[in-house]
């Protein structure tokens, strides 16, 4: 796989030189945990990376943690698109345990907020599309929390009417940062 890097925004320096040597020092026995557990065909790729990776000491903790992502996410052109965040979420089974789909929708998350990370620290993305990217997520993985929770308290419960015999949604309200579509990677919703 050789992927074609975007220059979404050029104005930005090189991050290969706006890595501090103390970062890059510090990082070293993760970024080398990191190659270990990496596909050894990606490694150009991840090397490629590396500037943005030792910027974000999650990211990197995370690829080490769970190298799978790093595959999947190379696997296909999605790390330099913008995604469409509903059609990727209604994948998520409303059938499963609570237990199963709070685990699949973080992991989801972890893997979309990479993705977000990565775009943002390489320039692929500018700061508008980062922070819509961010909100657009969030909005969806609620929009499916919801939906998940509708149906499972409907087996249960049946559906809530109103005295007039319509269907009641739940309401939740996005303000701020979210309802801005401004939503920053340290906002919590």
């Amino acid at each position: 796989y050789t992927p074609s890097w975007p220059d979404a925004c050029a104005w930005r320096p090189s991050l290969q030189s706006a890595v501090p040597d103390a970062l890059l020092t510090d990082a070293a026995l993760s970024w080398q945990q990191l190659r270990e557990v990496t596909n050894s065909d990606l490694h150009g790729v991840l090397d490629e990376l590396k500037p943005a990776l030792l910027c974000s000491p999650w990211a990197l903790d995370l690829l080490r943690l769970r190298p799978e992502l790093f595959d999947s996410l190379l696997r296909e052109p999605r790390l330099v698109e913008i995604v469409d965040y509903a059609d990727r979420l209604a994948g998520l089974p409303l059938s499963l345990t609570e237990a199963e789909f709070m685990r699949d929708i973080r992991q989801l998350r972890q893997r979309e907020m990479l993705r977000i990370t990565l775009r943002d620290l390489m320039g692929w993305a500018c700061l508008e599309q980062t922070l819509s990217e961010l909100s657009a997520l969030a909005q969806q993985c609620i929009a499916r929390a919801l939906a998940y929770a509708k149906h499972a308290l409907q087996g249960s419960f049946g559906l809530p009417f109103n005295k007039q015999g319509e269907e009641q949604e739940l309401i939740v309200l996005g303000m701020g940062k979210l309802g801005g579509g401004e939503l920053n990677f340290s906002s919590d919703i």
